[in-house]
């Protein structure tokens, strides 16, 4: 979402606002029939000095920046951030694609469904325990949207993590979005793999090796992520492009093969990328041999994991353990809010059932599940949403979020979250998101008001703001406080 655009989404910028400094932009006068573009071409001598400014320039100076920046209660560098911290934390590409080209279609298409699997592999909670991608990890990305998105996540969830890629998605975000390459200033790397640029990606006699010295050499990669067109039990990944074949064999050989083994390789995919139906033309040829794919798993599946995001018909139905056993699973039996009696939902029980037993029935695959679906149950959804007794108006939720974190431990980590402003009859609510640690480190603080002695400048600082109640999500548990009637302790004295 571009910067003007989301100024006026979140309330800071009316539509005529918007309207006329979007105009400003385009490097023109406002039409006076509210058109953004000249019926004739005669009206320019030169096309040329018709660009795009910085609509962050524009606002600067602009007429409306002074009630902009009143509503925001924020400077225009501090809304810029914002902006770009809401990208990161939402998984959205800051730069845009058109719908229009290839490329930009397949990004944008199951997105929530890409999403989900991203946030599955660096937070979700599967059945043998731990996240698969974890702090300080060295993930190898290849080429996909789907790999594009778990590089948003690893930086969003500020897993310190290594990132080894030739993905065009992850090299525009991190050249364009601050937020997105300050997670790899430190304690960890941004790795560019070079070769031929194609249309389909990068390419050429150099890539493979480049990829397979990346995974064998220091620091030695422990995740690698593999991207597809399609997956099925039968004969494994297939890709509608065939020049990177060599690349994805040597990324998948140096993995599995090499003298340093990585610890997981994940092949990422969604229900779509699964259906049994004009296999051909929806998802191209076989990477490998149905009997190279068998021995594979065979070989070395203890290493292996497929994992997918079901059908959200399913996926909304999948509200106990029983739903989400593979085996055992009967979907004549569940119900859930949409209708599961579909050829979509039965197709894809039907190869997921497939998938399961021929992943368990590699070495090792009773001990752990290899063959794992994403769903927003598993995935730990943490905020904290205040409820104040003040008007939107006179809610500073920049100054708010800051004098929160004071209270930190580190009070430099306020920058890890996000803060939204809601209109409340009368009264006004902040939800703040951000970082897991210090979500459960204000938990923490909240949780011990109560107590004696409490934390007095906490204390008082909830009395101050007209802090009402809080509502904290953390760690799949939802907790409650209220605030109103705390004793508030005496301001020290200054002698």
């Amino acid at each position: 979402m571009d910067f003007g655009r989301y100024l006026w989404f979140t309330q800071r910028l009316t539509g005529e606002e918007y309207r006329d400094l979007h105009a400003r932009e385009l490097n023109m006068k406002v039409p006076k029939d509210g058109r953004f573009h000249p019926t004739h071409l005669d009206d320019y001598q030169d096309l040329g000095a018709v660009r795009k400014f910085p609509f962050g320039e524009v606002l600067k100076d602009s007429p409306v920046r002074e009630a902009v920046l009143s509503r925001a209660k924020k400077s225009i560098d501090e809304l810029v951030q914002e902006w770009q911290t809401w990208h990161l934390s939402e998984l959205e590409p800051l730069c845009t694609y058109s719908l229009k080209s290839q490329f930009g279609e397949r990004l944008y298409a199951q997105q929530r469904e890409k999403k989900l699997v991203a946030s599955f592999l660096v937070a979700g909670r599967a059945r043998a325990g731990a996240a698969m991608i974890q702090k300080g990890d060295t993930v190898v990305l290849h080429e996909g949207t789907s790999a594009a998105y778990v590089g948003l996540a690893i930086a969003a969830h500020r897993l310190q993590a290594t990132i080894v890629t030739s993905n065009p998605v992850l090299i525009r975000e991190y050249q364009d979005n601050p937020a997105f390459s300050d997670q790899f200033r430190q304690n960890s790397r941004f790795v560019s793999i070079g070769g031929d640029l194609g249309q389909c990606g990068v390419c050429g006699k150099a890539t493979p090796q480049q990829y397979a010295d990346a995974i064998q050499t220091d620091p030695k990669a422990t995740v690698v992520i593999v991207s597809v067109n399609g997956l099925l039990p039968e004969d494994g990944p297939r890709f509608l492009f065939g020049n990177q074949d060599g690349v994805r064999k040597a990324i998948i050989d140096a993995a599995l093969r090499g003298q340093h083994r990585v610890r997981l390789l994940v092949f990422v995919m969604d229900y779509t990328k699964q259906q049994t139906r004009d296999v051909e033309r929806r998802y191209g040829h076989p990477l490998l041999t149905a009997s190279d794919w068998k021995a594979l798993l065979s070989d070395y599946g203890e290493q292996i994991r497929i994992v997918t995001a079901p059908p959200p018909a399913l996926r909304a139905a999948m509200t106990s353990e029983t739903d989400r056993d593979i085996p055992s699973r009967r979907i004549e039996l569940m119900k859930g809010p949409e209708p599961l009696d579909t050829p979509q939902v039965h197709e894809y029980d039907a190869v997921a059932k497939k998938f399961d037993k021929l992943v368990a029935a590699a070495k090792g695959g009773h001990r752990e599940p290899r063959y794992l679906e994403a769903i927003e149950q598993l995935i730990p959804q943490s905020h904290i949403t205040f409820r104040i007794a003040r008007s939107y108006e006179d809610v500073d939720e920049g100054l708010f979020c800051r004098e929160l974190a004071r209270m930190l431990p580190d009070p430099e980590r306020a920058g890890d979250l996000t803060v939204i402003r809601k209109r409340r009859q009368g009264e006004t609510t902040v939800v703040l998101k951000g970082a897991p640690d210090v979500l459960g480190d204000l938990h923490h603080r909240l949780q011990f008001v109560h107590d004696a002695p409490p934390c007095e400048a906490l204390v008082r600082f909830l009395d101050a703001t007209g802090v009402l109640e809080a509502q904290i999500v953390h760690d799949w548990q939802s907790h409650a406080f209220d605030f109103r009637g705390l004793p508030v302790p005496k301001q020290p004295s200054a002698v």
